[in-house]
């Protein structure tokens, strides 16, 4: 099995927190719902350390931290750093929290396409109460290839990512923009 979820004969798994969407949340009460729709990212601030550097903090995810020596590049240790909490968060079966608003002087920060997919999968997964066998089902595949999904470790296609966020009602939007000239 992969990291995070369990068989359906060890138990199912629930989270709750708030609907961070626009939209009707799938499983009835808004407080319920926990998969992040829209732009897939968290809120970050960057505060300069007592060696110039820039340290980010992630409000919503204490546990990724990260530096660099200017803007550009603490930014771009941010969205690695992001991944590797969630990734993080998926094998120790935690929950990944929805984003909180950006605030003025945050900056926006998005994971690795891949990890935001496995991500919102992952939240999907436990919203609904669901298996990764739940899931296998769903899709048509085999246990392994299910959980494999959902693993931060394991290469995952776009296809496959695509069908199985499908098969629980999702459907992926791709988004396209000029970064900030730094």
């Amino acid at each position: 099995m992969g990291p995070g979820l369990r068989r359906e004969d060890e138990g199912k798994f629930v989270e709750r927190n708030s609907f961070t969407s626009s939209q009707r949340c799938p499983i009835g009460r808004r407080e319920e719902c926990a998969v992040i729709t829209g732009r897939y990212g968290f809120p970050a601030r960057l505060a300069p350390d007592e060696e110039g550097r820039l340290v980010v903090h992630f409000p919503d995810l204490p546990e990724a931290l990260t530096d660099g020596a200017d803007e550009a590049e603490a930014l771009a240790e941010a969205a690695d750093c992001l991944s590797e909490a969630l990734a993080g968060r998926i094998n120790r079966g935690e929950d990944i929290p929805p984003p909180s608003r950006l605030r003025r002087g945050q900056h926006w920060v998005s994971p690795d396409p891949t990890m935001a997919l496995k991500g919102a999968l992952y939240s999907a997964l436990r919203v609904r109460k669901m298996t990764i066998a739940d899931l296998a089902r769903r899709v048509g595949i085999d246990d392994r290839k299910a959980a494999r999904l959902i693993d931060p470790r394991a290469a995952s296609n776009l296809t496959s990512l695509e069908a199985a966020l499908s098969a629980l009602g999702y459907a992926i939007a791709i988004e396209v923009h000029e970064k900030p000239a730094a």
